[in-house]
């Protein structure tokens, strides 16, 4: 569950990353979607994980 969704937000990076990289004028709104969605995974999904891994 939680550990999916922090990889999904590491794969957003890369693809951000990688994006800007390689084209000169990178789409903004993908970028901004992209950064958008990894900035809320991290937000919710990365704290609840850590707890959940935490209390085990």
């Amino acid at each position: 569950g939680q550990k999916k969704i922090c990889v999904l937000f590491g794969i957003l990076h890369i693809f951000v990353g990688i994006w800007k990289k390689f084209t000169m004028h990178p789409s903004a709104w993908i970028v901004s979607i992209c950064t958008a969605l990894a900035s809320s995974v991290f937000s919710f999904s990365f704290e609840t994980w850590t707890v959940t891994e935490h209390d085990k």
